[in-house]
C-alpha cells in the first residue's frame, strides 16, 4: 500500500479563485485539493454534440 504524506490542502470555494489556488497548489506537491460545487450545476457543458448527449443517455 502507497502511503503519502500531504503537505498541504487548498479548498476551492469560488470560481474566482480556483486559478490561484491551483497555482499554489501545484507548486507544493503532495497536496489534497478540495473543490466545493454547486450540486444543482448541470454535468455537461453549454453546447455538447449529439454524440455527447446519445453516451450520456447511455450511461
Amino acid at each position: 500500500m502507497l502511503v503519502l504524506a500531504v503537505q498541504r490542502r487548498f479548498t476551492i470555494d469560488a470560481p474566482a479563485t480556483c486559478g490561484d489556488i491551483l497555482d499554489q497548489a501545484l507548486t507544493t506537491p503532495p497536496v489534497i485539493i478540495e473543490a466545493i460545487v454547486d450540486p444543482y450545476e448541470p454535468l455537461l457543458p453549454p453546447k455538447i454534440t449529439l454524440n455527447q448527449a446519445a453516451k450520456l443517455a447511455q450511461s
